[in-house]
């Protein structure tokens, strides 16, 4: 992806200005556009978003804004056909100062992961008489993240203790529950009473039902016999 860059009208005049009077022109913002901003205007034509300012860096003969365009940070679907910066004199309203075209659109959908770097090239004025503003919100690139996952799951990996907690309300695979738990309701399929010789207990116990004579069984059950 290639971008043009140009002074607007008032953008060049700002910059005569710092020349011509000794003073420092601070690049205040950076925005992206999904329209084509004559270079008359005092703003972003269709601006959608702001693009965070990374910083500056001083070349032979230029210096470079870096900012950073972040998706998640959209508010809506746009195409993105050029990038703006605004700037101001000390004391005065900022305005446009230069713009920067793209040589393809790029779709911008909310809550995804791309994130776009753009070096803006300032070769009028030098690192002396130029001045940023640093963006801190909303800059946690994918790298960011990655570094930020990896480094939590190393310490949870390294925390004896991480699944303490949750362990402690687990039941162990093999267990079991006793008859004073189930309150009411209805048993998902036959249950079968145990066999046993403890005829005076009052227990639970095995009923067959049937119209032949008690035959076979097992030690414990009650054989009614009854006609159909």
């Amino acid at each position: 992806m290639k971008m043009t860059g140009r002074y607007t009208t008032h953008g060049a005049q700002l910059a005569a200005r710092a020349l011509a009077e000794g003073k420092t022109l601070t690049v205040t913002r950076a925005a992206a556009g999904s329209g084509l901003t004559a270079a008359d205007s005092l703003l972003l034509t269709a601006e959608a978003q702001d693009a965070a300012i990374h910083g500056m860096t001083a070349q032979e003969g230029s210096v470079t804004v870096t900012a950073v365009l972040n998706a998640v940070q959209a508010e809506r679907r746009y195409t993105l056909r050029e990038v703006g910066l605004y700037a101001r004199l000390e004391g005065e309203d900022e305005v446009l100062y230069r713009l920067f075209t793209l040589d393809e659109e790029v779709t911008v959908e909310p809550d995804t992961d791309l994130v776009l770097t753009f070096y803006l090239t300032e070769t009028v004025l030098t690192e002396e008489q130029l001045a940023v503003n640093i963006t801190q919100q909303g800059l946690v690139t994918q790298a960011v993240c990655s570094v930020t996952v990896q480094q939590a799951v190393a310490t949870h990996a390294a925390d004896a203790q991480a699944h303490a907690a949750l362990l402690a309300q687990k039941a162990p695979a093999e267990h079991g529950h006793s008859a004073a738990h189930i309150t009411g309701g209805t048993l998902g399929g036959p249950v079968y009473a145990q066999s046993g010789t403890d005829y005076t207990l009052p227990l639970v116990r095995g009923i067959v039902l049937s119209t032949e004579s008690p035959s076979g069984g097992e030690n414990g059950q009650l054989w009614i016999q009854y006609t159909a």
